[in-house]
């Protein structure tokens, strides 16, 4: 919390499946991914409806010290940190770092609907995965380092996340 901004995180670390890519990339994006997203939301609510109800400690006698932003104020970034599956995607690509690729005209469940036939579905890459409700970004064990090792500054850090959200929405990114 770094008022007006809120970072909210949902971290899984979801072992790779040897199993088909069809079968495997499916599953483990299921649960590192969307299994993440709902966490995160279910947070949001959370926060909105009981702020005086979080607590730092496993058994709730400690009150988070710090207030949230009013509402009307409030900046929230959703962030999935998704692991697991980096060396099942360096070997898919025959290299590189095991990053997700970013491939915005993936929307939803394009992620996952590798039926025959659906041409779109790329594993290992991410788009929007709620196109229809605020960003949700996802990081993974190669970008997360990156990212929070550059941008070391909250308003470096918030101010990225937002011309990254913006940008990936926009229509002007093909592939990174």
């Amino acid at each position: 919390i770094c008022d007006p901004h809120v970072l909210i995180f949902s971290e899984k670390n979801i072992r790779w499946q040897e199993k088909p890519i069809e079968i495997a990339w499916p599953r483990w994006y299921r649960s590192a991914i969307d299994d993440a997203a709902k966490q995160l939301r279910g947070a949001e609510r959370w926060i909105d409806s009981f702020p005086a109800k979080i607590f730092v400690d496993k058994a709730c006698t400690v009150p988070l010290p710090l207030s949230f932003p009013p509402l009307e104020r409030r900046r929230v970034h959703r962030i999935v940190v998704a692991n697991g599956a980096a060396a099942a995607c360096k070997t898919f690509f025959n290299g590189g770092t095991g990053s997700l690729v970013i491939m915005p005209e993936l929307k939803g469940q394009d992620h996952v609907d590798m039926a025959e036939g659906n041409v779109g579905t790329v594993p290992f890459a991410i788009g929007d995965i709620d196109p229809d409700r605020d960003f949700v970004h996802v990081l993974d064990e190669a970008t997360l380092g990156v990212v929070l090792g550059e941008l070391d500054t909250i308003t470096d850090l918030t101010g990225y996340l937002d011309r990254r959200a913006d940008f990936i929405r926009s229509g002007n990114l093909a592939l990174a």
